[in-house]
């Protein structure tokens, strides 16, 4: 099974991020930033998807749920989500304004299902993970969510875990935590899956250490899932996309 996890940056990068789908045609598509009126792109690729809404931000001056997808060509079975931060509020208005409020109020959550894919079900799950100011600083909004988020996936069936979790694993001890439970499958050869030709600190000479030091978009597994010819491709999105061969065993 083909799998490929983006932040697409809500609806920045439509000319690369749809040819670049259309080239790799991928079986499963995992997105983060993600409005739900733009999943009609995707269905038109063929690809049955469903949304966990995480926030509501302006489009073309309307409100438009914004969050996490999961896309696929074959048949989507049980599919749940669950929130691990925010989870009991009203989904919120973001306010460019007040970023940094708006950020912390973002329900972040898991959308999951079992896919079909050449006979198999794969049991796929995705996340916008909890952000920090500094990414090798866990804030204490990140450090519950890890916990929280740990403690409720610990009661999942095995699962491939994809997304961007804001988490360098080079940087921040709340990496350890996660590879507690999962195998992260992006070799590390890669050192940070952040494009600065795309993101918007990429012109900034001050920010250069986000793009030699910040790998946080990941795909992670557990037995008996395994990642074979795992890539990122650039030139896609503010982040890398993250490109993976899945077996079950």
């Amino acid at each position: 099974m083909k799998l490929i996890s983006i932040n697409i940056e809500g609806d920045k990068h439509f000319d690369s991020v749809l040819p670049f789908l259309k080239g790799e045609n991928p079986d499963v598509l995992c997105l983060q930033e993600v409005f739900e009126t733009d999943l009609d792109n995707f269905k038109a690729l063929g690809y049955t998807c469903s949304f966990l809404p995480q926030t509501k931000k302006l489009i073309d001056n309307v409100d438009s749920n914004h969050g996490c997808a999961l896309c696929t060509h074959g048949e989507m079975q049980n599919v749940q989500s669950f929130y691990y931060q925010n989870g009991g509020n009203p989904l919120p208005e973001f306010n460019n304004e007040e970023r940094l409020r708006s950020i912390n109020e973002i329900k972040r959550g898991v959308l999951c299902a079992d896919t079909l894919c050449n006979g198999s079900l794969f049991k796929i799950a995705t996340t916008h993970f909890t952000w920090t100011p500094k990414g090798e600083s866990p804030s204490d909004e990140q450090i519950r969510s890890v916990k929280v988020f740990l403690e409720k996936v610990k009661g999942m069936e095995p699962h491939i875990m994809c997304g961007d979790f804001n988490i360098p694993r080079t940087e921040n001890f709340l990496y350890g935590e996660l590879v507690k439970h999962y195998t992260d499958t992006v070799p590390l050869t890669y050192t940070s899956s952040l494009d600065a030709t795309l993101h918007r600190a990429g012109p900034n000479p001050e920010k250069k250490h986000l793009f030699d030091s910040f790998m946080v978009d990941y795909v992670f597994t557990q037995p008996p899932y395994t990642a074979h010819d795992v890539r990122l491709g650039f030139g896609v999105s503010d982040h890398a996309a993250v490109v993976a061969t899945i077996e079950k065993t």
